[in-house]
């Protein structure tokens, strides 16, 4: 999945979750996006788990985590 340095800028300390029914208590901050292989890595942690970052594609993140929260 294609992805430019400005949409990397823009998903960057933003929240995303799975459904925009889910509260912010279940969603997700993203880190970092990385260059990995041939495509990005999405580090990120969950909210209210504080074991660590966590690692995914980024075409399985946005298919996990589709829709940001507005602040």
């Amino acid at each position: 999945m294609s992805l430019n340095s400005k949409q990397r800028a823009e998903m960057i300390n933003q929240r995303y979750v799975l459904d925009v029914n889910h509260s912010a208590d279940m969603s997700v901050t993203v880190h970092d996006i990385r260059a990995s292989g041939g495509g990005h890595t999405v580090v990120f942690t969950r909210a209210g788990d504080y074991s660590g970052l966590s690692y995914r594609g980024l075409g399985q993140f946005r298919r996990s985590f589709p829709h940001k929260l507005e602040n």
